[in-house]
């Protein structure tokens, strides 16, 4: 039998492995560590016989991890480990319909990835808000990049969002502050306009 194990260590794997036969006995064992090119094809490493120490990748790609162990009677197990070693944080901004400090009664908020590769291996996204001065709570979770209407009241607001990969990679954004203003202005209308009417009827509207 063969026992693998594939453990990760500050962005660094390594795989050991055993192999047993009580028969026969082992005659042969050895690694190949293939590595991924952006197409998917293979390349063709020598093969590693040295199996005393641990095999470490360090390098960022896709690897995969191939043990072959044949006994004496010409009997062959073969085992494979995908990994994929990723240590950047992935890419993304926030994007608002109007411009830092500007006043607006609806504010949207949409959060677009930048050059990242495959969305599908960002694991958790979290995002907050609070007024100016005060801590940001990373409250809400969205399950994918997203355009949010925000229902906010008065207030200078400032936004935070937390973009979380599969291998644990954490990005962080702060926004710049946005002023939300949702109440209509209040109009004041003088005493004394009856005053400076030549006549008639005058109704003033509202709204």
């Amino acid at each position: 039998n063969i026992q693998d194990e594939v453990s990760q260590n500050d962005y660094v794997y390594t795989i050991t492995g055993t192999a047993t036969d009580a028969l026969s006995g082992i005659k042969e064992e050895y690694v190949k560590v293939y590595k991924f090119d952006a197409n998917g094809n293979k390349d063709n490493p020598t093969a590693i016989t040295d199996l005393s120490t641990p095999i470490t990748i360090s390098e960022e790609g896709k690897f995969e991890f191939y043990y072959c162990a044949e006994d004496n009677a010409g009997n062959k197990t073969e085992v494979s480990e995908i990994v994929i070693i990723d240590r950047t944080a992935p890419e993304f901004s926030l994007v608002f319909n109007v411009e830092e400090k500007t006043w607006t009664n609806k504010l949207e908020m949409e959060i677009k990835a930048n050059n990242l590769v495959d969305v599908e291996t960002v694991d958790t996204i979290k995002w907050g808000y609070a007024l100016e001065g005060d801590a940001i709570a990373l409250t809400e979770t969205l399950e994918s990049f997203q355009k949010l209407q925000l229902d906010l009241t008065n207030g200078k607001y400032v936004f935070k969002v937390e973009v979380t990969d599969m291998c644990g990679n954490v990005r962080e954004f702060d926004s710049e502050v946005y002023y939300v203003d949702v109440v209509k202005p209040v109009v004041t209308l003088n005493e004394d306009l009856t005053n400076k009417l030549l006549g008639g009827l005058v109704e003033v509207k509202t709204s």
